[in-house]
């Protein structure tokens, strides 16, 4: 064997000692149905990127119902005036829409007759007794039920004389019974106060005024 036959058989050797096959990459083999090996990490990611789902929205406010633009019927008078009337037509109307009870009272020989004014509270009565603008007297009353007559010396328990728009003002200041700051005490009557005997109740047997605004005339 000569020293070319050595140098053959060494690049054959060498030659078969390569495998090429070996330093190709290989390739990843497809998952089931056709999906890469990485399917499950795409589909992870398009998890997280899809939108928040939307909080609700808040409900509309509710519409608030209308306030009544009268009081209601038959409630008791509570919502006394703030101030007093400034004219006769305020006074007269306050009183009306107090629920004042308007009856004609007996007069004078200068006026045939005069005006009275109520208002009964469980236990009491308010009164306004008119005479003319410049002459009047509010007074609060016990009251001891139907059949007792209105005006009892023992009765009285707070009492204001003066012109038709002070009284009233007065009286509708006056804090409602059984309430603080109300007259519980009996007065004195005064001598000039009460309407005569024949006429102990004028609110029974009275007729009541149409029109309140009568009292304007006097």
């Amino acid at each position: 064997m000569t020293q070319h036959d050595h140098a053959f058989l060494a690049g054959r050797r060498s030659s078969t000692s390569f495998d090429h096959s070996a330093t190709t990459p290989r390739a990843v083999p497809a998952a089931p149905g056709g999906a890469r090996g990485d399917r499950p990490r795409a589909a992870a990611g398009l998890l997280s990127a899809s939108p928040r789902p939307t909080p609700p929205r808040p409900a509309p406010p509710r519409p608030t119902p209308p306030r009544p633009s009268a009081p209601w019927p038959g409630a008791a008078r509570s919502d006394r005036e703030p101030t007093a009337p400034r004219t006769v037509d305020e006074a007269l109307d306050v009183l009306a829409r107090s629920r004042f009870t308007t009856s004609r009272a007996p007069g004078d020989a200068q006026v045939p007759f005069t005006l009275l004014y109520t208002y009964g509270w469980p236990c009491h009565v308010d009164a306004v007794h008119l005479r003319a603008e410049d002459d009047a007297t509010a007074m609060r009353l016990r009251s001891g039920g139907a059949s007792s007559p209105l005006f009892d010396e023992g009765d009285l328990v707070w009492r204001c004389e003066g012109t038709f728009l002070t009284v009233v003002g007065e009286l509708l200041r006056l804090p409602m019974p059984g309430h603080r700051g109300a007259p519980e005490r009996t007065v004195r009557v005064p001598s000039g106060l009460w309407i005569p005997g024949q006429a102990a109740s004028p609110v029974a047997e009275a007729a009541p005024v149409a029109d309140h605004r009568f009292a304007c005339a006097l």
